[in-house]
């Protein structure tokens, strides 16, 4: 029973950004170059057997996805474009390819659709003004209009030009009180972001409403703690860039960066091996004359002058100097 709650438990991500707003400023279309210069070969592959535009064909992006706690699950992500598509040029591109491509052509609730390999995301063609991608299951239920209607906006988020919000079911939060006991998370109901360009400098207001006022504060102090005392740059910048402010049981945080410095932020590495888990021990040599427990990963040998004596401290070291 605990394992299907697992697999059930899932947060409910949606968001939105209005392209075309974000396309005629400068910093936007530099952004969006300098990633599809660096983009992986599929992707480039992809926009090239498709025929594509991004700077020019696309106006707003919907996106949905439902996460389950169980990370063994998969999500189920739908993103749907909306612009000036032409049909007829997406087939001219992907039929001057079909013979060198794995994307093949076909339909799916009679409408005209562009499938990948196994298990690999698709999209298809509603209009020429609509375009819905994600896995086939997802993308048909959108096609038949069979999508679970999500929650309706809050005011916080009405007229954004960019916003994202994720919701925790009742079953995730108890998915991860059983996980992780007195974790704040679990006292997230609600995550809402939104963000705007001013000139160079990306904004965004942050809302997470909680169950309680201590849990807001425990994820401030969690978040600000942790990324200023990561001792790696990009963690800290972020952490520069971010205020905080509780009210109630709601945690409020304002972020604020230009757009070039946070392209260029790199994600800090993994943690050693090692840091973090469990102590190695070494067998010590036969003839080593140490104390029993010595080097053995136990307790270090009592300081000469034996217990009580001039060099004693409670657990063998030296003592303090004051």
């Amino acid at each position: 029973m605990n394992s299907l709650m697992l697999a059930t438990a899932v947060f409910i991500v949606d968001g939105e950004i209005k392209a075309d707003q974000f396309r005629a400023q400068r910093a936007v279309k530099k952004a969006v170059v300098q990633f599809l210069e660096t983009a992986p070969k599929e992707l480039k592959n992809f926009l090239s057997e498709t025929g594509f535009r991004p700077l020019k064909d696309l106006d707003q992006v919907r996106f949905r996805m439902t996460q389950p706690v169980n990370l063994d699950v998969p999500p189920e992500p739908l993103v749907t474009l909306k612009g000036r598509f032409k049909p007829k040029r997406i087939h001219s591109s992907w039929a001057k390819n079909k013979d060198s491509t794995a994307i093949k052509r076909t339909k799916i609730a009679g409408k005209t659709a562009y499938v990948g390999g196994a298990n690999s995301p698709m999209f298809a063609i509603e209009s020429p003004g609509v375009i819905h991608a994600g896995y086939r299951s997802t993308v048909e239920k959108a096609l038949k209009g069979q999508l679970d209607p999500l929650r309706k906006l809050p005011p916080f988020l009405r007229g954004a030009k960019a916003w994202l919000r994720v919701r925790s079911t009742s079953q995730a939060r108890r998915a991860i009180m059983q996980q992780k006991q007195g974790s704040p998370l679990a006292e997230i109901h609600e995550m809402q972001v939104k963000g705007w360009l001013e000139g160079e400098v990306l904004k965004l207001k942050m809302r997470l409403r909680t169950r309680h006022p201590d849990a807001a504060n425990g994820i401030k102090l969690m978040v600000s703690l942790g990324l200023m005392n990561s001792n790696h740059p990009s963690s800290m910048k972020l952490g520069q860039a971010l205020s905080y402010r509780v009210q109630g049981s709601m945690l409020s945080m304002d972020f604020s960066m230009k757009l070039r410095e946070l392209m260029a932020l790199r994600p800090p590495p993994p943690p050693p091996p090692g840091r973090g888990g469990p102590r190695v021990i070494r067998e010590q040599p036969k003839d080593d004359r140490a104390m029993p427990g010595a080097g053995s990963g136990s307790m270090p040998p009592p300081a000469q002058g034996g217990p009580r004596g001039p060099g004693y401290s409670p657990q063998g070291l030296p003592p303090v100097r004051r």
